[in-house]
């Protein structure tokens, strides 16, 4: 457990070389677990103050405040990070204003391509705010350039609800199935724009069903 912590001084050097926090502290609660000197679990909290994340090209995140609480669980196959708060509050940075963020609480997972099997990313939101995914999947960097390129230019935004993504970002297919309020998004590609859509939406790269709300 840590208080206080200066990012910059006390962070920034675990951090891979692409990422920087020049400024911010933390409060910091956490509790591991090792198996033959490998850590395989980990759960706690953390609090970011007037936090500055900048990664190299993937641009800044200017953090006002921040409050999580998350368990991540590692394996040989992969990882996977839950969070039962995620609490966010943005500075305005690049054409974005100063934003508090609705909590989140989701799960995501990631298995690297292994032994002839693909790579595979899994999500399950109960409650997530397109908007704020949007920001941070373009930080984190966690999916292909093209595939950050057009949720880019799609733009979404509104709600999702008890909503589930697979995907295989090498083979390009995809399932996903839950609710949406207030869904938006810019026309990519082949898709037409949406404005402020409240529905159900189950399908996969080949086919789906979408049901609105009246």
């Amino acid at each position: 457990e840590s208080q206080h912590l200066k990012l910059s001084e006390q962070i920034t050097s675990y951090l891979p070389n692409d990422i920087k926090i020049p400024a911010g502290q933390a409060n910091v609660k956490l509790w591991s677990q090792w198996h033959n000197a490998q850590p395989v679990s980990a759960q706690g909290s953390l609090q970011l103050q007037h936090a500055l994340l900048i990664r190299e090209n993937y641009g800044r995140l200017p953090i006002k405040q921040l409050d999580a609480a998350f368990k991540l669980d590692v394996k040989p196959t992969g990882w996977k990070l839950a969070f039962s708060q995620f609490a966010l509050e943005t500075l305005a940075f690049a054409n974005h204003p100063a934003t508090r963020w609705r909590n989140a609480i989701l799960t995501l997972a990631n298995n690297p391509a292994d032994a002839g099997m693909p790579h595979k990313i899994k999500l399950f939101a109960k409650q997530l705010d397109l908007s704020e995914a949007t920001q941070l999947i373009k930080f984190i960097g966690i999916l292909p350039k093209n595939h950050i390129e057009n949720i880019t230019n799609a733009n979404p935004k509104g709600w999702l609800e008890n909503f589930t993504v697979y995907a295989e970002p090498d083979t390009q297919n995809f399932a996903m199935a839950g609710r949406f309020k207030g869904l938006s998004f810019s026309p990519v590609q082949k898709l037409p724009g949406l404005v402020n859509l409240d529905g159900r939406l189950k399908g996969t790269n080949q086919t789906g069903l979408l049901q609105l709300s009246a």
